[in-house]
Parts: structure tokens; C-alpha cells; sequence
């Protein structure tokens, strides 16, 4: 199984797969009832951008809060992708940006940038890793 993948212009929000909606008091992982292409099982078994991001602060002791976006946005950068990311770095920085003045930390662009370009990195090493595991090209 693999998940739905919500539109980010709810609520409510609406799997782009099978339809499902959803409401913000929901969870925003569910199994997904469409019939998964190889594609969305590769970008399954992928550790996407947002995964990587919250792993390499996690190493620094840098975590969600309360009141920040953090896993939200996590949730979306994993769900666009690498490539997506990889187009979009100053979005990505924004959101970091966003959540360290939510939650007090100091913040530096150029370091958000270089960390975001290393999660692009692993989340594409890994893509390759189940694209590999699938005996996909």
C-alpha cells in the first residue's frame, strides 16, 4: 500500500490518487485506495527531501515545535519530490525560514540553502537506491 497524496488547497484537502478528502483534524498519512503505478511505488520506498531535511536537523538537536509547520512542510517536500525541491530551493528555505522564527532559532539563508541542497542530494541517492530494489529505470 501506499499513501494518498493530498492537494495543499484545502481543506479540505483531496488525494490526487483515489479522491479521498479530508479535514484538518485528520491525519494526514491514510492508505491509499488507487492502484499504485511503479512510479508512485518508487516515490514510496524514496526518503524524500522533507524526511532528509528533519533527519539532518534532527542531528543538530534542531526538532518541530509547537506551533511551527515544520512536518507539514516535511510531509509536502517529500510528496513533490527531488526535482521538485531541486526548482523550488527558496521555497523550501522559506518554510525553514518560517518555522526557526516560530520557534526562536537563529537562521541563516546561506546555511538553510547548503542543508537543503544536501537533503536533495540523499532524497535523490535514495530514489536511485528503490528505482534499483523495483528494476525500474
Amino acid at each position: 500500500m501506499i499513501d494518498c497524496i493530498y492537494t495543499t488547497d484545502g481543506p479540505p484537502w483531496k488525494c490526487t490518487r483515489c479522491g479521498h478528502e479530508q479535514s484538518v483534524t485528520q491525519a494526514l498519512r491514510r492508505n491509499c485506495k488507487s492502484n499504485p503505478t511503479p512510479e508512485e511505488l518508487i516515490a514510496d520506498q524514496t526518503v524524500g527531501v522533507g524526511t532528509q531535511l528533519k533527519r539532518l536537523l534532527g542531528k543538530v538537536f534542531i526538532k518541530p515545535g509547537k506551533g511551527c509547520h515544520c512536518n507539514h512542510y516535511a510531509k509536502l517536500m517529500d510528496q513533490r519530490g527531488a526535482e521538485w525541491c531541486e526548482n523550488n530551493v527558496a521555497w523550501c528555505v522559506d518554510c525553514l525560514e518560517e518555522s526557526a522564527e516560530t520557534l526562536g532559532y537563529p537562521f541563516s539563508r546561506f546555511a538553510a540553502k547548503k542543508v537543503v541542497g544536501v537533503a536533495i542530494y540523499k532524497a535523490k541517492k535514495s530514489e536511485a537506491k528503490a528505482k534499483e530494489e523495483i528494476g525500474a529505470n
